[in-house]
Order: C-alpha cells, then sequence, then structure tokens
C-alpha cells in the first residue's frame, strides 16, 4: 500500500503546556510532530493524521522509526476499514439497491 505524506500538512509544534486530568497546566511541555498521510491507491479512505511526541526523540533515525511504526499502523487500520466497507457495500448489492437508483416505494 503506498502512503504519502503531505508535504504541506507537516507541522511540528514545540514547547505545548501540559495539563492535568482538571485542565490545569502542569508547567511541563511536550512536543509534537503531526502529520497528514493519504494512501493514493485508495481513494475512498480519508487523509489521516498522526501525531507523535517528539519529546523525547533525540535522532533522525528515532524520529524516522517513529513515523513508520505510525505509518504501518495507519496501513492495518486502513485495509480494516476497507474490508469491513466492502462487505457493508456487498448488503447494499445482494438487496439490489445501487448507487444511482433507489426505490423508496418498496421499502
Amino acid at each position: 500500500m503506498k502512503a504519502i505524506i503531505q508535504r504541506n500538512q507537516i507541522k511540528h509544534f514545540k514547547d505545548q503546556p501540559v495539563y492535568d486530568d482538571n485542565g490545569n497546566p502542569t508547567g511541563a511541555t511536550w512536543d509534537s510532530l503531526q502529520l497528514g498521510i493519504r494512501f493514493p491507491d485508495y481513494p475512498n479512505l480519508p487523509t489521516y493524521g498522526i501525531s507523535i511526541d517528539t519529546t523525547t526523540i533525540t535522532t533522525q533515525v528515532a524520529l524516522k522509526e517513529a513515523i513508520k511504526t505510525e505509518i504501518l499502523a495507519l496501513v492495518a487500520r486502513g485495509t480494516k476499514e476497507l474490508t469491513d466497507s466492502n462487505a457493508a457495500r456487498n448488503y447494499f448489492d445482494t438487496w439490489g439497491w445501487s448507487d444511482v437508483e433507489f426505490e423508496t416505494d418498496n421499502l
């Protein structure tokens, strides 16, 4: 499955405040890298957003591995979504309902 990281959707947020369970700032900060990923061979899948906590990632090699791990998780998620959606579409096919025509009188 081919994945494309959308270059205009690469965002690096630094020194974001950390909040406790009550919504109060703790004084700590964290950094994150957010990416938009799409699968061009599967236009029915949405563009996915992933966020990677980069606070403790100190090398490009570690960052690349973190990105690869997230992309592989998206591949598994996308594959499942394709399988589930195709199964749902098959229900409609067996009922005789098409994409362009739907007879409401016979429901």
